[in-house]
């Protein structure tokens, strides 16, 4: 996710708010690369692995969870602001 920019950072540690996890939601996903996970998830996080279970999506349901909505009224939005990079011709496509 190279075009994740500082402002979309601010924006994700200023809602953060003593939740146990914030994940970003756009254009109808969940965006678990980029959230903040509390450590107090860690106990949690173990049960789930030990079920095999390694979905952080997981963890929704069975945590103090926060969605952030990310949409095109906040300054910093880009549409490919969480574009994956994974081949050359993803990187071209972004120059």
């Amino acid at each position: 996710m190279p075009l994740i920019n500082s402002e979309f950072l601010d924006y994700l540690i200023e809602n953060y708010n003593n939740k146990e996890l914030i994940m970003p939601y756009y254009n109808s996903h969940f965006e678990p690369l980029i959230a903040i996970y509390s450590k107090s998830l860690i106990p949690k996080i173990e049960e789930l692995f030990a079920k095999k279970d390694y979905s952080p999506l997981s963890l929704i349901p069975i945590c103090n969870f926060k969605k952030l909505e990310i949409n095109n009224s906040l300054n910093f939005f880009n549409p490919d602001l969480f574009k994956n990079i994974n081949t050359s011709n993803d990187l071209n496509s972004v120059k």
